[in-house]
């Protein structure tokens, strides 16, 4: 579980994932309390997850526009080559119909378009993504996603690269699944082909490289600055040989190592 946010009882998101994934996660950014991205790479491809909840109606514009600034910075960091999934509370409705936004609403939402899911909708645009749970018919009770006695809305949504518009096999509401009585759950179900790898008879073990950053990437650097160590004398090879296991050595001490049964090879994500 990833958590960005000053209180608990404020603002405030969170990713989880699978345990048996997180070995896979290469970059965590945490741009406001409102925002946080988590980057995988499944076998050469990189998924970026960002979690957001905008301000509810009746906050100061400086605030919202504040928001609409960081999650368009963030997401103009993720290069177009890579997957990109927005799960957000946007606390506006984009409506039930599509008229003008064809291209970015499927037009299987729910309720009245209101001047916030204006603003949610030329964002779509803007970064050519889809709103993915407008693009399947579902009954009422699988499209609201908050309830509260007789008034019900749909203010959460999945977003993603209208490139990547196949891979989204079905989205839809979870109504008896919610933490509170008026919030629902939200699931995306996406198909993602993985390559097909040779894998080998025992237990693979890897230096995590892809946790050098950071205080870790401090820490390593003074471990190998520890007693003078590029001032080693002899042969070139004899040096070689001393400085890449010292190298090794500190890498597995500061950043671990992972365990299972791993591809032959598997590219670091720099």
């Amino acid at each position: 579980m990833w958590y960005t946010g000053k209180t608990r009882n404020r603002n405030g998101v969170t990713i989880i994932i699978d345990g048996n994934l997180k070995d896979e996660v290469v970059e965590i950014k945490r741009k406001s309390d409102r925002i946080i991205l988590v980057k995988l790479m499944i076998d050469d491809e990189a998924f970026n997850i960002i979690r957001t909840y905008a301000p509810q109606i009746g906050l100061e514009e400086s605030t919202k526009n504040a928001f609409w600034d960081d999650l368009e910075e963030i997401v103009q960091g993720v290069p177009l080559g890579e997957k990109l999934f927005i799960g957000a509370d946007l606390n506006s409705h984009v409506g039930s119909t599509n008229e003008g936004f064809e291209r970015v609403h499927g037009g299987y939402g729910y309720g009245v378009r209101n001047e916030g899911g204006e603003s949610i909708l030329d964002f779509a645009v803007a970064y050519d993504l889809i709103l993915a749970n407008t693009f399947f018919k579902k009954r009422e009770s699988h499209l609201v996603t908050f309830s509260n006695g007789p008034n019900k809305s749909q203010i959460d949504f999945v977003l993603t690269r209208n490139v990547d518009k196949a891979v989204c096999k079905d989205c839809k509401v979870i109504p008896d699944e919610c933490l509170v009585s008026q919030y629902k759950l939200i699931v995306v179900d996406v198909g993602v082909k993985r390559r097909k790898q040779k894998h080998r008879s025992n237990k693979c073990i890897k230096t995590r490289w892809w946790n050098l950053n950071g205080g870790k990437m401090a820490l390593f650097k003074d471990k190998m600055l520890q007693g003078d160590p590029w001032k080693v004398e002899g042969e070139p090879n004899m040096i070689w040989d001393e400085m890449a296991s010292r190298i090794r050595n500190t890498a597995r001490e500061v950043l671990g190592e992972s365990r299972g049964r791993g591809p032959l090879t598997k590219e670091t994500w720099w």
